[in-house]
């Protein structure tokens, strides 16, 4: 279920929502407490409920014609409110949710044949465990806190002729979702669009 509200000024909008999801039955691989001995097997959490708040917010040719500026905060509380399996994992956290994230993204169109663009992206912390027993979120396993910046550029330089580059995770920030997540990259691309 969501309930948002959206607001336009000029170039300027702004939208608020609020959102709640009641999910049965997620699949997960989790330890089943409830028989002797104990077994790890792929079964059902019986409800979990997402709820929270975003806002996101767009302007177009911010100071300057062509500067475009969106950005986003959300804030969401995960949690297992049922669980016959694992009964101590009710009220927990959900997994890889994080409470708060936000982004702000830019692009600069001076002309027809370039773009300019970058983008900003915060997760604050994370479980990884059913019980939210982590510690250490920053190791193999864990899930931890991402702190994003990414840039690219765009160069239309000929009829249907589009060359590209870009810089992933530009300040090489370490992060891991279970494993490491990308660390500093660099891509381009060659495109001929055939119309």
């Amino acid at each position: 279920v969501e309930l948002s509200a959206e607001s336009f000024l000029d170039q300027h909008s702004l939208r608020v929502s609020l959102f709640r999801d009641d999910v049965k039955d997620s699949i997960y691989r989790q330890t089943d407490a409830t028989v002797t001995p104990t077994v790890t097997r792929v079964s059902n959490v019986d409800r979990v409920v997402t709820q929270g708040l975003e806002l996101s917010w767009q302007s177009r040719d911010v100071l300057l014609a062509g500067l475009n500026v969106s950005g986003s905060a959300t804030w969401a509380d995960a949690r297992v409110m049922e669980n016959a399996a694992l009964p101590a994992s009710e009220g927990k956290r959900w997994l890889r949710i994080p409470a708060q994230r936000y982004t702000l993204q830019t692009s600069y169109r001076p002309n027809a044949q370039w773009l300019f663009s970058g983008a900003w992206r915060v997760a604050g912390p994370m479980f990884n465990t059913q019980l939210n027993t982590d510690t250490n979120s920053d190791v193999y396993g864990g899930a931890s806190r991402v702190n994003q910046v990414d840039l690219q550029v765009a160069w239309n330089f000929a009829k249907d002729w589009t060359w590209s580059s870009s810089i992933d995770n530009l300040t090489n920030s370490q992060a891991w979702q279970a494993h490491s997540l990308p660390q500093r990259s660099f891509q381009t691309e060659l495109r001929y669009s055939l119309k």
